[in-house]
């Protein structure tokens, strides 16, 4: 190990989140946070605060190379 920290990202359906998350809070292996929602609403992206304000986003992408 190098020290190094890495946060993991990845989707799973709410069902699957709510297995995940409780199954996290039991054996305790690392924390989960959910970070946000997948909808059907095309084009709509919505940042929420911890207090529910919606902010602003940018739209950008990112070039690997």
């Amino acid at each position: 190990y190098t020290g190094e920290q890495f946060e993991l990202l990845f989707t799973a359906s709410q069902k699957e989140a709510e297995k995940i998350i409780a199954w996290a809070k039991r054996t305790k292996p690392f924390k989960v946070t959910p970070i946000g929602e997948i909808t059907s609403k095309k084009g709509k992206i919505a940042l929420v605060d911890e207090q529910g304000k919606k902010r602003p986003v940018k739209v950008k992408g990112y070039r690997h190379f």
